[in-house]
């Protein structure tokens, strides 16, 4: 085994492993100084470093019972905090000889081991590092060790039982290619696009038949700081998809059309990283995947198009 000793330093919002989304530096609506109170200055200062401050991650290159809930190539901070520097425990490389060994997670950065894998029997080793970190706490220095038990509890217990784990926030103009994938791997489940909104626009999954009332689920329809309602309801249109034949399920879907738009305020969702600027978004007319029916039926059920909604919030 080896220790990476890696020394805080600022680096680019694109480099880390959390809650903000990737490739662009944090955009403040209040600058320091500007805030009422010297703390506020202060809290924003020290929030600002902290997110900047690059932390060892590992990525998850295999799917198994260990790693419900993560999908290849998601990543987490994975370490301990000793001092002055953080400590992330790493094979330099499965030995030749271990044929039945299989990595599950790799360093970042590095890519060498950190968990492993190997069938024996009915049963499965599994080998991974939790000594090295933490104990997990609310508290942002030790954000490393946040999901120190994930793993083992999965295997122990579940930890997760349906959904998925997210840890990076998606940019807005993510959330089509992700509910696309998301109807791909979880049909009948289709995607809308409903609306355009200073430069975003506005998708939708839709599950059921679109002839019959619109059962509505917004997600991220208010403040910045609730953009987890987007990540939740995705998770939710997943589950209803694939447990429609249940009769609890299948009863409500026998009456409603489904329609959940995760976020619902794509511009809010994205102010803390580019204020009130415009979206990078093209506006789409009609999805393709619509076949030209109108996005919201009118009251009457009329299959005749109908204008896009438009939806936006006051800042």
């Amino acid at each position: 085994m080896c220790t990476v000793r890696i020394v805080p330093i600022a680096v680019a919002a694109a480099k880390i492993c959390g809650n903000s989304p990737a490739a662009e530096p944090p955009h403040w609506s209040a600058p320091d100084g500007h805030l009422p109170e010297p703390w506020m200055n202060d809290v924003v200062r020290g929030l600002r470093a902290d997110i900047q401050e690059e932390i060892p991650r590992i990525r998850i290159v295999k799917e198994c019972p260990a790693t419900r809930g993560f999908a290849p190539d998601d990543t987490l901070p994975w370490c301990g905090l000793s001092t002055d520097h953080f400590v992330q425990r790493q094979l330099e490389e499965v030995p030749a000889t271990a044929a039945n060994v299989q990595v599950m997670a790799v360093s970042v950065p590095g890519n060498r081991p950190v968990f492993l894998y190997e069938p024996v029997g009915r049963g499965a080793i599994y080998a991974m590092d939790l000594r090295s970190l933490d104990e997990p706490r609310i508290t942002w220095d030790t954000r490393g060790s946040f999901n120190k038990y994930v793993f083992a509890g999965n295997l122990i217990g579940g930890s997760l039982t349906y959904g998925r784990y997210w840890n990076r926030k998606p940019r807005a103009e993510d959330w089509g290619p992700i509910l696309r994938d998301v109807a791909r791997r979880h049909p009948p489940l289709r995607v809308e696009v409903d609306g355009f909104v200073r430069g975003y626009n506005v998708y939708s999954l839709n599950l059921g038949d679109p002839t019959k009332p619109i059962w509505y689920a917004p997600g991220m329809y208010h403040a910045e700081d609730e953009w987890r309602s987007a990540l939740g309801l995705v998770d939710f249109a997943r589950y209803l998809a694939d447990n429609r034949d249940d009769p609890a399920i299948r009863r409500q879907l026998d009456r409603f059309c489904v329609k959940i738009i995760p976020c619902q305020q794509p511009r809010m969702y994205m102010k803390a990283l580019r204020g009130y600027d415009p979206g990078p978004e093209k506006q789409i007319p009609a999805d393709p995947l619509r076949h030209g029916r109108p996005s919201w039926p009118s009251p009457s059920r009329s299959t005749n198009a109908t204008p896009h909604c438009s939806m936006e919030s006051t800042p």
